[in-house]
């Protein structure tokens, strides 16, 4: 599988606890974001060789907030990378999209410019909370955004929804989840709060200004959306995400197979033959080096057998599935169970990790922990 991510760097307003590569849309001007896409466009150009040419299976627009874009815009970009390589049929392509940033009617707009599948960034249904972190919307807003999503008739529709920041609990969490249950939202992201140093509210954190809930606190929240989710029909397919009917993202989980993807756009990343490469991280000299038909990437990252399986067996171990013995042996022709087989006999030992049959799994109720888990194959 082969994916293609465009980082939009554009928003309305930066969340105080964003960290990413993203602006406020007041900080430029329209000639700005054109000359941003139109770079976007000459990046293709130059890396046109990077794109496989037996086709490209997903597409995701992030951010940022992609859906400040108009369709035409996602259009014209969708186009050229089609003309560059094939965009597979039924493709998943994927849009990232905030409340505030819809009007009416444009989620099938989006639709006909060729989205067929959105994430809707909600974060939480109480107002106060929305006010916490700095989020536009409203959750009336919100609720308005997943009702015409579904009526648009996308192939899936998600919402992100944020746990564990100031003022969150388990009661908050509870209401969120039956909410978003309720409206039919067929995909839900659930990530934990973490206080991003340089942000208003990581550093608020991290000063003791604000306080964030407890590990103890942490942990009945990730359990009890485990147990509610699935019992309402989700998968608890990936640490952080949960799917109704098969509604994965597959781009996503792409990226978790180890798979490769081209990134276009400042900040963007991709994972070609097993070597890293990143994009500059300023819109401003992205725009400007492509201006002079300069590729803007700066970091090469050249990873050894050794890395290469380590980070695989963290990436895998993120999902439901875990590492199947027998696909690690024809990716790179030694198996799990005895390049890390130390580390498994430590782990299974605990109860870290489980094998059922071919494969080795981290139980749901470790899933908190599989970045200190995953240590152990780097």
């Amino acid at each position: 599988m082969t994916g293609v991510y465009f980082h939009i760097p554009f928003c309305i307003r930066k969340c105080f606890y964003c960290a990413f590569d993203s602006a406020p849309v007041s900080q430029w001007n329209e000639s700005v974001i054109e000359d941003y896409l139109e770079a976007v466009l000459r990046e293709m150009r130059l890396r046109r060789s990077s794109i496989s040419r037996s086709g490209v299976d997903t597409v995701f627009f992030g951010g940022g907030t992609p859906s400040v874009l108009s369709p035409q815009a996602i259009n014209k970009t969708l186009d050229a990378l089609n003309s560059f390589s094939h965009i597979s049929c039924g493709a998943e392509i994927s849009l990232e999209a905030n409340p505030s940033s819809l009007k009416s009617g444009l989620f099938k707009e989006f639709r006909k410019a060729g989205i067929n599948r959105v994430s809707i960034g909600g974060q939480t249904f109480d107002d106060n909370l929305l006010k916490v972190l700095g989020r536009l919307h409203s959750s009336f807003d919100l609720e308005i955004s997943i009702r015409s999503a579904l009526e648009a008739g996308f192939n899936a529709v998600g919402l992100d929804l944020i746990f564990g920041f100031p003022g969150h609990s388990l009661q908050v969490l509870a209401s969120d989840l039956l909410k978003a249950v309720e409206l039919g939202a067929e995909h839900l992201s659930l990530y934990m709060f973490y206080p991003e140093p340089f942000t208003s509210m990581g550093d608020a954190c991290l000063s003791g200004d604000l306080l964030c809930p407890s590990d103890e606190e942490l942990a009945d929240m990730f359990n009890f959306a485990h147990n509610f989710l699935s019992e309402k029909g989700y998968r608890h397919y990936e640490i952080s995400n949960f799917a109704l009917n098969g509604r994965v993202c597959l781009h996503n989980m792409n990226y978790w197979s180890y798979g490769e993807y081209v990134g276009f756009g400042s900040s963007a990343c991709s994972f070609i033959s097993k070597s890293r490469i990143k994009n500059v991280a300023s819109p401003f000299r992205y725009i400007g080096l492509l201006k002079k038909n300069v590729t803007p990437g700066i970091f090469l990252e050249n990873l050894s057998l050794k890395r290469k399986m380590g980070e695989y067996a963290m990436l895998a171990l993120r999902t439901d599935e875990g590492v199947n013995d027998e696909y690690f042996y024809g990716i790179f022709g030694r198996r799990f169970s005895e390049i890390f087989s130390v580390a498994l006999k430590k782990l299974t030992s605990l109860g870290l990790i489980e094998r059922r049959g071919e494969r080795f799994i981290v139980p749901y109720k470790y899933f908190p922990i599989q970045s200190e888990i995953a240590e152990e194959f780097l």
